[in-house]
Order: structure tokens, then sequence, then C-alpha cells
């Protein structure tokens, strides 16, 4: 194997990653929400572009337009992509294309998972240098489930990349657009998400805050709003119930006097 690390002259030491991302190494699955893709493809290109510096692999699997953006990002920090891929440590794959090869009537079947997405890493660790090789692992497939309506085979997939945590060494990171959080029933759904991970990171709002006190004045806010819309909703749905009550009662009204008038006409029918 080549001990080339794939990096332009001059650069591997010059590289400031302040990504959030690149002290969420240790967690062996992490999401990041996000609202621009600029953002994400900022997260994503120090994630990656820290695991090939230090001599590790990274696996993409993405959109064609997430894909190219980090290729791009890649390039311009001076990393050579090119000698990467030809090594074996930088594996890009179509997030759509890999999720035909194990989804079986929209859901993701555990044994074509763990064959197809399993032989990628342990390929792509085959491949990273050092004593203790290392595999990042970046995936948006969860995110394409999630913007087709499959919201549960979407969380049954990030299952699925948990059991084969647990059988492989690698570090993943997922990503959702906030998006597709934007009805009251997904709040449940997102907490669900969550929960399938070990480490949250924020939208990139939060994120671009400085110290702590802003953060902690912008979750007492975001606390507030949410607070705020709790109660709107509950507004809402006692004013729909009221509502509903008084069409019920209106309609009701409506046919008892349907009823009388019925009679009467027949009334008159008899007395002619």
């Amino acid at each position: 194997m080549s001990t080339s690390t794939g990096l332009s002259a001059g650069h591997s030491q010059a590289f400031v990653n302040h990504s959030a991302w690149a002290y969420h190494g240790d967690h062996h699955h992490g999401v990041q929400f996000y609202s621009q893709d600029k953002f994400l493809l900022e997260e994503l290109g120090g994630y990656v572009g820290g695991a090939l510096r230090a001599g590790d692999a990274a696996i993409v699997v993405a959109t064609d337009e997430h894909r190219g953006g980090l290729l791009q990002w890649l390039t311009a920090q001076g990393i050579d992509v090119a000698l990467l891929v030809e090594q074996g440590r930088f594996v890009t794959l179509d997030a759509r294309q890999t999720l035909s090869t194990f989804m079986v009537e929209g859901w993701p079947n555990e044994d074509r998972f763990n064959e197809v997405v399993g032989q990628i890493i342990v390929n792509a660790t085959g491949s990273a240098q050092g004593e203790h090789p290392r595999v990042a692992v970046f995936g948006e497939m969860v995110a394409l489930l999630w913007g087709d309506g499959k919201a549960q085979a979407a969380i049954r997939l990030e299952q699925l990349w948990n059991g084969l945590a647990r059988k492989q060494s690698f570090s993943l990171f997922c990503a959702y657009p906030m998006s597709n959080f934007k009805r009251e029933e997904d709040a449940e759904l997102l907490l669900r998400v969550c929960n399938e991970h070990s480490a949250v990171i924020p939208t990139e709002s939060y994120m671009s805050l400085d110290s702590e006190g802003e953060k902690l004045r912008n979750i007492t806010q975001l606390q507030q709003k949410a607070k705020a819309l709790e109660t709107e909703v509950a507004e809402h749905k006692r004013l729909r119930q009221e509502l509903e009550l008084h069409v019920q009662a209106r309609t009701a009204e409506l046919q008892g006097k349907n009823s009388q008038l019925v009679e009467e006409i027949k009334g008159i029918e008899g007395w002619h």
C-alpha cells in the first residue's frame, strides 16, 4: 500500500479544523441537523478532511450535489482526492443507488445491509494507514428515506447502522435538513432520531454562537418559543373543538327542523 497521504505539500500542517464534527470523532454515531447546504458541506469537509489527513479512511454516501460540493471543498484544502480514491482510502457512493442495494419492498433488509455496507467498511479499513486504522463514514440515506415520507424506515436504518457498529469499528455521522421536521407530529419522530445517536449537533443558527452565554440565551429563547407554540396549538385545538361542537349543534337543529317540516307536510297532505 502506498504511504502517500494524498495531501498537497505545505497543507498538512496549515489546515485548521473548526468543524464541530472534528470534536465528535470518538462517537460511533452522530447526527447533524442543518438548514443550509453550505453549512453542511463545511462540517462534512472538516469531518472527512480531518480523517484523511490523519491517515484514516473515509466513506461518503451522499447525493450527487453534496458529493460534488465536498470534492470541491477537499480540493480547495489541498487534498489530492484522486490519489486517495486510488488508494482506496476515500470512497464516495451515491446515496439513492446504495439504498437500492438493500431495500426490500420499501424497508431496509438487515442481512443485505450488513453484507453490502459491511463489506464497504471492511475494504476501507484495509486501506487506512497507521497501527490502528479508523474509518469515518458519512451517510444521508436516512435523509432520503425521510424525504420520501418513510420516517419509520429511516429510523430502522439508523438502528441497522448501530447494529453494524457493534460488529465493526467506524465513526458515523448522518445529516438531516431541518425542513424535514416542520410539522407538529414530527416532534416525537425527531426525538426518536436523536435517541439513535451518541452525538447530536444542532443547526448552524446555534453552532454559530460564540460564547456559552449566547448559547444559553438562545436555548432560553427557543424554550419560550416552544412554549408559546404549544399554547397556540392548544388554543387552536380548543377553538376547533368548539367549532365542531357548534357545527354539530346546528346540524342537529337543522335536522330537527327538517323533520318537523316533513311532519307538517304530511299533516297537510292528510288533511286534503
